[in-house]
């Protein structure tokens, strides 16, 4: 794989048109042989079935998004991901308060 894990962050793989995007991007970055990270706050959610089997899931574990923030914070420190994309509103927040 090349260089350069990608992180996607989002709070769990329930909803709608934003985790089915993650999903989406998931599978193109490992189409075109980049290591890819789906970091979740909580591993639930229809979706799961649909992540390849290429993308390593990193459970945060924690009871909100907000509360992810340390756990966040101590991936990024300690993956060092070369970007970091994140959807939905708190999670966005979250994302640019752990870089």
């Amino acid at each position: 794989m090349t260089p350069g894990r990608i992180a996607l962050f989002v709070p769990s793989l329930w909803g709608g048109g934003a985790e089915r995007i993650i999903v989406n991007l998931a599978r193109g970055f490992t189409e075109r042989d980049r290591d890819v990270d789906l970091v979740l706050v909580r591993v639930v959610g229809p979706y799961l079935a649909d992540v390849p089997s290429a993308v390593r899931i990193v459970p945060l574990n924690a009871p909100s998004v907000m509360a992810s923030l340390p756990a966040l914070v101590q991936y990024v420190r300690r993956e060092r991901p070369a970007a970091l994309l994140a959807t939905l509103n708190t999670a966005n927040v979250v994302a640019a308060l752990a870089r």
